[in-house]
C-alpha cells in the first residue's frame, strides 16, 4: 500500500460504517496497468529513461558518512528513531527563501540536506531518495494501489556555492526529476547494471521525505477510536529524514540503522541539522564553506572543556631537551603504544637518534624543513621526534 491508499481505506471504512453508499470508481487498478503497458506509454517512457540514464552517464558516487562502528556485509533492518522541532521563526524564514527562489519548501530542504550530508562526507556528487505519489492522472486518486514511486536526486553541493544558488540548481534538478517520475526506480536501477553490494541499496543510503499529505481523521459515530504508536521499527537506510508541517513549525523525525550508529550520534545529527537550517535562515547569500554545523554549546566544549590544556612549563627549554630530560628520568616507563606495539623511553629515544643520524647524512640540518609523510604508528612518533 501506499499512504495515500491508507487515507482513501480509512475513508471508505468510516462511510460503510456510517450505511452509506461509496462512489463508484471510473476506473480500477486493472485499468490502470494494462494503460501502462499501452503503446503510447511505452513510448513516453522511453523519454523518461533517457532523462534518467543522463543523469547517471558517470557513476552515482557511494556516500561515504561515518558511522559508529563497521558496515557489516549484510545490513540488519533493525532502525531506531529520533525527534526534535524547527522553530516557528526559522521555518518561516526557510519558507521565505522557497518563495524568493520560486522553489518550494521541499527544495529548500532538499539543499540544505544535501550541504548537512556535504559537510560530514566532505563530498561534493551526493544522491538521496525521495518517494513521489506517482499518481500523475486525476482518476488514479480516489484508487487503493500501489502507486509510490522512488526517485533517486543527484546534487552538487560544494564549499565554493552561495547556498541560495544552490537551492536554485536543486530546484532545476529536481523540476526535471519530477517531470520524469514515472520511470520505475527498480527498471533504472537494472539498467544501469549497478554493481551489486548485499552491505548497501542501489543509488542511495540516504532519503529525504515531507509529509504535505493530511491524514484522514479516523472516527465514528459510536466508537472512541484512538491512535497506537507502534514503537518496532525497521529501517531500509543508514538514515531517513522525515519532515512534517504542523502549526506553522516543522517537526523532523530522523530514522537510522542501529547497526550503524549509537542514537546519541544521532541525536547530535539532528541537531546540527537544526543548526545548519537556522543559519541558512538567517543569511541564505552564505558560502556554503562558512556554513557551521558547530552549536554554541559544543563550541565551548571545544574551547574551553576538551583543548584547555594549558600547563606551566620551562620556557627556555627544547621539546626535545625535554623529553631527553624524561629519558633520564625514567628509562624503562612505557612512551609510546600503538595497537599491540610498545616502546619504552630509552628506546624511543634510541630509535629518534638513529633516524636523526641518517637525515644529517642526507644534508639535513639546521633551518632545513623534513615533511612527514606516515599513517598512525610507532615509526611516526620517531619520525616527528
Amino acid at each position: 500500500s501506499d499512504g495515500v491508499s491508507m487515507n482513501i481505506l480509512l475513508s471508505d471504512f468510516m462511510t460503510a460504517y456510517a450505511g452509506e453508499e461509496l462512489p463508484p470508481l471510473r476506473i480500477q487498478y486493472k485499468d490502470y496497468a494494462v494503460w501502462q503497458q499501452g503503446t503510447l506509454e511505452v513510448e513516453r517512457m522511453e523519454a523518461h529513461e533517457a532523462y534518467w540514464l543522463s543523469a547517471y552517464a558517470e557513476e552515482a558516487p557511494v556516500l561515504e558518512l561515518p558511522t559508529d562502528r563497521v558496515r557489516p556485509a549484510v545490513p540488519s533492518s533493525e532502525g531506531g528513531k529520533v525527534y526534535t522541532e524547527v522553530s516557528t521563526k526559522t521555518a518561516e524564514a526557510l519558507k521565505r527563501i522557497a518563495a524568493e527562489t520560486g522553489a518550494t519548501l521541499y527544495m529548500v530542504l532538499l539543499a540544505a540536506y544535501n550541504v548537512w550530508l556535504h559537510k560530514y562526507t566532505g563530498q561534493s556528487d551526493i544522491v538521496v531518495g525521495t518517494p513521489v505519489s506517482g499518481r500523475t492522472h486525476a482518476d488514479t486518486e480516489p484508487m487503493i494501489g500501489m502507486f509510490v514511486n522512488t526517485l533517486a536526486l543527484r546534487n552538487a553541493p560544494s564549499g565554493e556555492k552561495r547556498f541560495i544558488d544552490f537551492v536554485h540548481e536543486v530546484k532545476a534538478r529536481t523540476l526535471a526529476a519530477f517531470e520524469h517520475q514515472d520511470y520505475p526506480f527498480e527498471e533504472l536501477v537494472e539498467k544501469l547494471n549497478v554493481r551489486r553490494d548485499r552491505s548497501r541499496n542501489p543509488l542511495f543510503d540516504t532519503m529525504l521525505i515531507l509529509q504535505n499529505m493530511e491524514q484522514t481523521r479516523f472516527g465514528l459515530a459510536d466508537i472512541e477510536v484512538r491512535p497506537v504508536e507502534l514503537n518496532h521499527l525497521t529501517t531500509k537506510f543508514d538514515l531517513t529524514l522525515n519532515v512534517v508541517e504542523r502549526e506553522q513549525r516543522l517537526q523532523l523525525l530522523l530514522e537510522y540503522s542501529r547497526t550503524l550508529f549509537n542514537a546519541e550520534t544521532v541525536e547530535r545529527r539532528l541537531t546540527h541539522f537544526v543548526q545548519l537550517l537556522s543559519q541558512i535562515a538567517g543569511q541564505p547569500e552564505a558560502i556554503i564553506a562558512s556554513i557551521s554545523l558547530v552549536t554554541a554549546e559544543e563550541e565551548q566544549l571545544l574551547l574551553h572543556a576538551f583543548n584547555d590544556t594549558a600547563a606551566d612549563y620551562p620556557r627556555e627549554a627544547t621539546i626535545h631537551g625535554l623529553f631527553e630530560a624524561q629519558v633520564e628520568k625514567t628509562p624503562n616507563a612505557v612512551a609510546v603504544v600503538y595497537e599491540n606495539r610498545h616502546l619504552t623511553y630509552a628506546e624511543l629515544n634510541a630509535r629518534a637518534n638513529q633516524l636523526a643520524w641518517t637525515l644529517r647524512e642526507q644534508g639535513v640540518g639546521p633551518d632545513r624543513i623534513v615533511a612527514v609523510l606516515m599513517d598512525r604508528s610507532v615509526e611516526m612518533i620517531v619520525g616527528v621526534l
